[in-house]
């Protein structure tokens, strides 16, 4: 039974095993250490640590080394996360850029997030069906690809349910996401979801090519935040 096909017009995003995002935490705790410690960095990959867990789509043991990239000598770029489509294995590639946008890590807990996420994300790509059992391979910079639309919907999904647990947040989150403004990256907005500026132009960019994902994404969001809140 093809149901892997069709999970693109999923209600709901993808879901990675309980357990994972305490393994997450650990790395990126493990990652903010050696970004402290930059001038000991090696230029070759590093081995960070592994996240381990089941595939809950096929019930397949699913291992992923993190590896941290050294790529602060070089001015332009900012982090970037890169899975490995043979090993599983994931690398962040961590650019000057990045530091001097996460003000040097003084905001810890933000550059912790933008690192969660972007390892959230790598993740999702190793437990997609689509991926693994249909043995296709996508251009992961093309967002309307329904591997990286599922990516993407969990991550900004994960955004607005954070948002939305303040009751205070409520009432302008559901006004944004019905309205044709949704997407557009409103002060009001940006300060409330503390969302990279490029999911943003990630859900303009479905809006004017993909409307199907707009579509898909609101069901998800009302689904996971907007009922699981209520």
């Amino acid at each position: 039974m093809n149901w892997y096909k069709n999970i693109i017009f999923s209600s709901r995003n993808l879901k990675l095993p309980e357990g994972t995002e305490e393994q997450v935490r650990g790395i990126v705790d493990k990652i903010i250490i050696s970004l402290q410690n930059l001038q000991n960095l090696p230029e070759d990959p590093i081995l960070i640590g592994q996240i381990n867990f089941i595939n809950p789509y096929n019930k397949q043991n699913s291992l992923s080394n993190i590896y941290l990239n050294n790529k602060t000598v070089e001015e332009t770029g900012n982090t970037v996360a890169m899975r490995d489509r043979q090993t599983g294995d994931i690398y962040l590639n961590i650019y000057k850029a990045f530091l001097l946008s996460h003000k040097n890590l003084i905001d810890i807990n933000y550059t912790k997030k933008i690192l969660k996420e972007h390892l959230f994300h790598e993740l999702t790509h190793s437990i997609d069906p689509k991926i693994i059992n249909l043995n296709k391979t996508y251009d992961m910079y093309e967002y309307d690809k329904p591997t990286e639309f599922d990516a993407y919907s969990r991550e900004i999904t994960n955004y607005i349910n954070t948002a939305y647990k303040s009751e205070e947040n409520q009432a302008l989150l559901k006004r944004y996401m019905v309205s044709n403004s949704f997407g557009e990256p409103l002060d009001d907005i940006i300060n409330i979801l503390n969302m990279p500026i490029n999911l943003f132009f990630i859900i303009k960019y479905w809006k004017e090519n993909n409307p199907k994902y707009i579509k898909q994404l609101r069901q998800r969001i009302f689904n996971e935040v907007i009922i699981a809140n209520s």
